[in-house]
């Protein structure tokens, strides 16, 4: 393990697989997370009979096994390569079958003569092995041919094989894989055998000539013997496998932390278990020099009168050939022992930006003091008890934080310190990305804008005008999605997404063009009919052409509105709602000339009017977690200069928790319960009346901020 979080494995093994837990902690809680490792390998193949070609006679009987390990398990299927067709277009003439596949053929003819294509897969990819098979008129007695120059040179008795070799090493509860190959010129069968008698483990199977073990066990160590008999049941051959079963290598630290007074000698072992031989190595963890006060011996470092310079972190390295195991131990030099000072979180780290809490504790309760090493304190760290608290914080804040006591006895004074490393990350840029809903926007239709940040997490997010101007009327922004309703080419323009995040402002500008793509028509250009929510509207479709006229509407778009009635040239819609706006036309015909009027709607005022006749408020589901995390946009258009807009209570009569936003004077106030009292964010200037204005509140537990207008 590294110190920058970074989990590191050496030589990667089967045994290494499994979930690995990140807890990371700071003062403001932890948090975990769950890596799943997972060791593919790609599949072996081995063929039996063995040989790039074999030779049998007419009427012989030939059984081709293929046999595939690797993980995950492979799929195991032969393929023939037919005469006269495409060498690369093979036909399946076996089931696709886990680990293995045979094809036995009875009575071989000349048919059967041709290329064999053993292919295995599994999610690491696939791999081919091929076999030419040759069938003559002759009686054949030998075996096959072993032309295939691919041999192993591991422990062979009388034709068998151990592959990939003879001798195997596995760390406990790991797998292991050993195949046995046999070349012979008749039928034989391959049984695993313990050499030392006794039956195979729980944990071990026999498929072919392959043995496979699971979770292996100390027990499973030892020879183990592949043995080929005959359809009599004779043994011809023989060869031998060695397995040993090693532990994993672990190491420990007695003690992982001391305390010593200066002038005394103090001693850290260090002592590694695993597959030997192991080799320990000693080292300061900050790369200098060890002490002149010190001695190495083997896993054991000594302090010889020790100083207060030699306090610090000390790093064992324990290796073997399976890789590198670390572990630190510090050492902390203190007058006195009794009254010992400890940092509670000795290596803590924090993204800039954000704040962090430094804790060091006495039994005793002393007072502490803090200072840092190689310069002063930020500016804007502040002591607050035991706790060195610093906020806003910055790259060049990372270093050692040092925190000091004083022990008064009858007749001595003594000072206690400890430390803390701090380390400050670098706080990732948000990227932000703006996908509109049509890349083509057009007259009438409803675009949306949504803006998707990839980063770090927490920011708040606002849509604005690149100009500085406001969104148009027909604009509503919800969450991170800004959608235009009736789109027109007044709405085309530059529109921004900010991103606000520790006080840093991120930003992305979209272009939208709305084409004003609506019909070429003979009459005058559209006409505009403005109409309040819930009014009634009257169009009227006046052409002057000669003769008996036909009147039609239609919506652009859309079907007409349920609450539309034609009468002639005149279309009439009550209650309009926001659904109502957009384009109609009136096609007007008399026989030999048709002529298309457009007439545009817009239907103002669809937010809710509170006249204050008497008392005028709208009831929504409480925010139940407001007293923590609450973030929202408000947009409306005051008629006076005092008044409530907004507030959210913990209990009816106004006890408990609260949060409230309204007009004192026309200034904007934000107000909200912090425990101890009442926060209040309180704008710098009075609103417009009878003016839009958009706010955006944000509380995360006693902080809050107020957006007006942005």
């Amino acid at each position: 393990q590294l110190p920058t979080g970074v989990l590191r494995f050496n030589s990667v093994a089967r045994s290494d697989e499994g979930q690995y837990l990140c807890t990371a902690d700071n003062s403001e809680g932890s948090a975990t997370t769950v890596a799943v490792l997972e060791v593919h390998s790609l599949p072996k193949i081995t063929i039996t009979p063995v040989g790039q070609s074999i030779k049998i006679s007419v009427g012989q009987v030939v059984r081709l096994d293929c046999q595939a390990y690797g993980y995950p398990q492979p799929t195991v299927v032969w393929s023939k390569h037919q005469p006269g067709y495409s060498f690369y277009e093979p036909k399946s003439i076996t089931e696709e079958s886990p680990q293995g596949a045979v094809y036995e053929i009875r009575g071989a003819t000349h048919d059967d003569e041709g290329s064999y294509t053993c292919s295995a897969r599994n999610a690491a990819g696939q791999v081919e092995e091929r076999i030419q098979l040759i069938v003559s008129d002759e009686q054949t007695t030998s075996g096959p041919s072993n032309n295939r120059g691919d041999i192993p040179s591991g422990n062979s008795s009388g034709g068998v094989y151990i592959l990939p070799n003879d001798d195997f090493t596995v760390p406990l509860g790991g797998h292991v894989t050993i195949r046995c190959v046999a070349q012979a010129p008749q039928q034989i069968y391959l049984i695993w055998k313990r050499r030392d008698q006794r039956p195979l483990g729980p944990s071990a199977q026999t498929v072919g000539g392959e043995l496979y073990i699971q979770q292996a066990q100390y027990s499973d160590s030892g020879d183990y013997s592949c043995e080929g008999v005959d359809t009599r049941g004779e043994m011809l051959f023989s060869a031998v496998a060695h397995l040993r079963v090693v532990e994993p290598m672990q190491i420990r630290l007695d003690p992982e932390r001391q305390v010593v007074r200066p002038g005394d000698n103090a001693r850290i072992t260090c002592s590694a278990t695993g597959e030997q031989p192991i080799v320990i190595n000693w080292q300061s963890a900050n790369n200098q020099p060890l002490p002149a006060s010190v001695r190495v011996s083997g896993g054991v470092i000594e302090f010889l009168g020790i100083q207060a310079s030699d306090a610090g972190r000390y790093l064992c390295k324990a290796s073997n050939i399976r890789g590198i195991l670390e572990a630190t131990a510090d050492v902390i030099v203190n007058e006195n022992t009794s009254g010992t000072l400890r940092a509670v979180d000795r290596n803590p780290s924090a993204m800039e930006g954000t704040s962090i809490q430094l804790r060091c504790d006495t039994p005793e309760n002393q007072q502490i003091t803090w200072s840092r090493e190689n310069g002063p304190l930020p500016s804007r760290a502040s002591i607050q008890g035991h706790i060195l608290r610093i906020d806003n914080l910055q790259l060049d804040d990372s270093g050692r934080y040092i925190c000091h006591t004083d022990f008064y006895g009858q007749s001595s004074h003594t000072t206690a310190q400890d430390y803390i490393d701090l380390r400050v990350e670098h706080l990732s840029d948000l990227e932000l990305k703006i996908e509109p809903s049509n890349r083509e926007a057009h007259f009438g239709e409803t675009v949306d804008l949504r803006c998707i940040a990839a980063g770090p997490q927490g920011f708040k997010l606002y849509w604005s005008r690149a100009d500085g101007g406001n969104l148009p009327a027909n604009a509503r922004q919800t969450g991170d999605l800004l959608r235009l309703t009736s789109a027109t080419p007044e709405n085309s323009g530059t529109y921004r997404c900010t991103a606000i995040l520790n006080n840093n402002r991120y930003h992305e500008d979209y272009y939208l063009n709305v084409h004003d793509d609506r019909p070429t028509h003979d009459a005058a250009s559209a006409e505009t009919v403005t109409a309040n929510y819930g009014q009634t509207v009257e169009l009227e479709c006046a052409i002057d052409l000669e003769g008996s006229i036909s009147h039609s509407w239609a919506k652009h778009g859309g079907v007409l509105p349920s609450n539309a009635q034609v009468s002639g040239p005149r279309l009439t819609i009550s209650s309009v709602t926001y659904k109502d706006a957009g384009l109609y036309i009136c096609t007007a015909s008399n026989g030999n000339v048709q002529v298309d009027i457009p007439k545009f709607i817009l239907v103002r005022g669809a937010v809710p009017f509170f006249a204050q006749a008497k008392s005028s408020y709208l009831m929504l589901p409480t925010l139940s977690n407001g007293y923590l995390n609450f973030d929202i946009e408000i947009t409306f258009k005051p008629e006076s200069h005092n008044g409530l807009i907004l507030y959210n209570g913990q209990q009816y009569g106004g006890a408990g928790d609260f949060i409230s936003f309204g007009l004192r004077d026309g200034i904007p106030e934000f107000r909200f319960d912090v425990g101890s009292g009442v926060g209040l964010v309180r704008g710098s200037q009075p609103l417009t009346l009878s003016n839009w204005h958009t706010v955006h509140l944000n509380r995360v537990k006693k902080e809050g901020s107020m957006y007006v207008d942005e």
